[in-house]
């Protein structure tokens, strides 16, 4: 992995950590509470935005 520069490693971090609470969030409100798919993505992208 020396190849790849340390803010190219924190990049993929960040982003897969974003992706998975964006994810967790976005299949918990939709098929648990049962909300509309448009209102829950945009709370999902909200909190995995201010998390990562």
């Amino acid at each position: 992995m020396a190849f790849l520069g340390k803010d190219t490693i924190r990049f993929a971090v960040v982003g897969s950590a974003a992706f998975l609470v964006d994810s967790a969030i976005l299949a918990l409100l939709v098929h648990a509470e049962g909300w509309n798919p448009f209102a829950a993505r945009l709370a999902s992208m909200s909190v995995a935005t201010l998390c990562a």
